[in-house]
């Protein structure tokens, strides 16, 4: 039996039930970046650019989630974390690498979210402008 990879990054984004990991191997292997939930990591470590240590699972849809999370420059264990997304949708050969068909989804279902976001900053941008100019006048 193999040892699990470990993979290296940050957290590139944080939100009160989930964020994602910035890891340029996983994103260059599936795509995108790894999800992973609030409730993995306690307040102090949930923060954009704390650096993360983590293998990879897999949701029913394909996509890489992080499991067996550890943080800092000495990959610290984290008390308390369960270690795993999610438990209830883990069957036998979950962990196996998504097919290439799904592979292709999570590319587009990214690049959708990544258009979604750039639209919501830009409404967010516009909005301000226009809060900005009415308290000028």
């Amino acid at each position: 039996m193999s040892t699990p990879t470990r993979f290296r990054g940050q957290i590139k984004s944080v939100g009160t039930d989930y964020g994602f990991i910035d890891c340029p191997e996983t994103k260059e292997e599936f795509g995108r970046d790894v999800y992973i939930k609030r409730g993995e990591l306690p307040d102090r470590v949930w923060r954009v650019s704390q650096i993360i240590s983590f293998e990879i699972c897999f949701s029913e849809k394909g996509r890489p989630q992080a499991r067996e999370l550890r943080f800092g420059p000495n990959d610290q264990e984290i008390p308390g974390c369960s270690n795993t997304i999610f438990p209830e949708t883990e069957t036998p050969g979950s962990n196996s690498a998504p097919t290439t068909e799904a592979k292709t989804e999570i590319a587009d279902e990214a690049e959708a979210a990544e258009e979604a976001r750039a639209t919501q900053e830009a409404e967010a941008a516009n909005a301000a402008d226009e809060v900005e100019a009415a308290t000028t006048e």
